[in-house]
């Protein structure tokens, strides 16, 4: 029994033991749309996965997902989700391939700011120093500091039209764009002057470090946000998957099947491979041993699957 087989036989047991109506499946992909996966990540995709994309592309329709609540994704979706993980990766050697053009962008960020600024007084200056950052979609500040002295409490919000963002928004992405390939900063931090002087600093959002991620079992799966080599096959509709580790860690198998996703801090191994875990996932099934419909995210289901041996 091939796993396309074995996904046929789920959704015939969901519909049999649960009177659910199921997606159908799409037809296969082409062998090009898979060297497209293989040449984003730089590997070779196992056997079971490719065999099972070029039997069946996904699912398709408004009923039930197929894999029990989860989407089958289509191919386009899963690599829209690798460019992602990849998005994230920075170059080791970060530096700007154009300073000029770069330079000309900022300043036109800079004005920007600086024209939502207060006026100068006639005598003094009525500002120190203003603080503001953004990113692709984010934007923080602008903080106001009257003088030198003045900290965290001293400063004061500059307030601004979400509409007047608008301008703002097509310098950022263009800057941003210009410095993807060599940089690939998730935001920039800068700190204006009242002679609008200004410091801007390129930073990343460290997910790696700053969540505490782990894994089941220890040392199985990288502790990662998001990994290009993790391709996703099933999908819970919000940003998690259960797919294929293709760069597992020291305790880990190639071709492991694990969760993983934006709200999952613990990276699980579901099996060791797919077609074990198709196996597992008819057997709890038919003997009914797992309760597939009770309220609670099928990931937390699975686990405790696991974990009680069930």
């Amino acid at each position: 029994m091939t796993n396309t087989d074995k996904l046929k036989k789920i959704i015939d047991l969901q519909s049999e033991k649960f009177d659910w109506k199921i997606n159908p499946l799409n037809d296969g992909v082409n062998e090009n749309q898979l060297a497209e996966i293989e040449k984003l990540i730089d590997d070779k995709l196992p056997a079971e996965l490719s065999d099972f994309y070029l039997a069946n592309n996904g699912e398709s329709g408004d009923e039930r997902s197929c894999f029990l609540g989860h989407r089958f994704m289509p191919i386009n979706e899963v690599i829209k989700q690798i460019e992602f993980g990849l998005s994230l990766v920075k170059p080791a050697e970060r530096k700007l391939n154009n300073p000029e053009k770069s330079k000309g962008l900022l300043n036109k960020i800079v004005d920007f700011y600086f024209a939502k600024a207060p006026k100068k007084g006639l005598f003094k200056k009525s500002w120190y120093k203003i603080e503001f950052s953004c990113g692709l979609g984010s934007y923080g500040g602008p903080y106001l500091y009257k003088s030198e002295k003045a900290e965290g409490k001293g400063r004061e919000t500059i307030d601004i039209n979400f509409d007047d963002y608008k301008k703002l928004s097509p310098l950022v992405k263009e800057l941003h764009e210009l410095e993807k390939d060599s940089y690939n900063w998730d935001e920039l931090e800068f700190v204006m002057y009242s002679e609008q002087k200004y410091e801007v600093k390129r930073t990343d959002y460290n997910f790696n470090e700053e969540i505490p991620f782990t894994s089941t079992p220890v040392g199985a799966i990288k502790k990662m946000y998001f990994n290009p080599k993790w391709i996703p096959v099933f999908s819970d509709h919000g940003g998690n998957y259960i797919g294929i580790d293709l760069d597992p860690d020291t305790n880990g198998i190639n071709g492991q099947v694990i969760i993983f996703g934006r709200d999952e801090e613990d990276m699980f191994v579901l099996s060791n491979s797919i077609t074990d875990f198709f196996d597992l996932i008819i057997s709890k099934i038919v003997d009914e041993s797992v309760d597939f419909k009770k309220e609670l995210h099928f990931h937390e289901i699975l686990k405790d699957m696991i974990n009680n041996g069930k």
